[in-house]
C-alpha cells in the first residue's frame, strides 16, 4: 500500500514538473516575442510610422481607360501625385510604401504583403500589452 501511495506521489510529482516546464518555455517564448517587438521598435527613429499602399484601378476605371495620376518611386518611398489641381506634382515620404497597381511587377504588394509588414507587428505590440493604432483610409468609394 505504502509503494502505490508512493509511486502516486512520483507520479503526481512528475505531472507537476512537467507543467512547470511548458509553463516556463511559454514563458521564455512570450519574453523573447516581447523583446523582438521592443527591438523592432527602438530600431525606429519614431513611435509613428506611417505607410501606403496605391491600389490597383476598380473595373470601372479600367472601362474608362482612367489614368493613373500616382507614381510610386520605391527605392525612396515616395509617392509623386502628378498634376494634383493642375498645380503640378506633390511628393508625399512614407516609412513603407506598397505598390498593387501591377500585379506583374517585382514590386507588387499583396493584401498578405501589407498585412505581414505593417499589420502583424501592430497586432504582436498590442498583443503584448502595449497601445498600438492603425489609421486607414482612402477617397470615398474607392474600394
Amino acid at each position: 500500500m505504502a509503494d502505490d501511495d508512493h509511486d502516486r506521489d512520483v507520479e503526481r510529482l512528475q505531472k507537476e514538473k512537467q507543467r512547470a516546464e511548458a509553463q516556463l518555455r511559454e514563458a521564455e517564448q512570450n519574453s523573447l516575442r516581447t523583446r523582438k517587438v521592443l527591438d523592432t521598435l527602438l530600431q525606429d527613429s519614431t513611435s509613428f510610422h506611417m505607410s501606403a499602399r496605391v491600389r490597383p484601378f476598380s473595373e470601372l476605371e479600367l472601362q474608362r481607360q482612367s489614368y493613373n495620376i500616382v507614381q510610386c518611386h520605391m527605392d525612396e518611398g515616395l509617392v509623386e501625385l502628378l498634376e494634383v489641381r493642375n498645380d503640378g506634382t506633390m511628393k508625399v515620404q512614407f516609412d513603407d510604401l506598397f505598390d498593387s497597381t501591377d500585379s506583374c511587377s517585382s514590386n507588387f504588394a499583396s493584401q498578405e504583403t501589407v498585412y505581414n509588414k505593417v499589420g502583424r507587428p501592430l497586432l504582436d505590440f498590442a498583443f503584448q500589452g502595449f497601445n498600438a493604432t492603425l489609421l486607414g483610409f482612402g477617397q470615398t468609394s474607392s474600394g
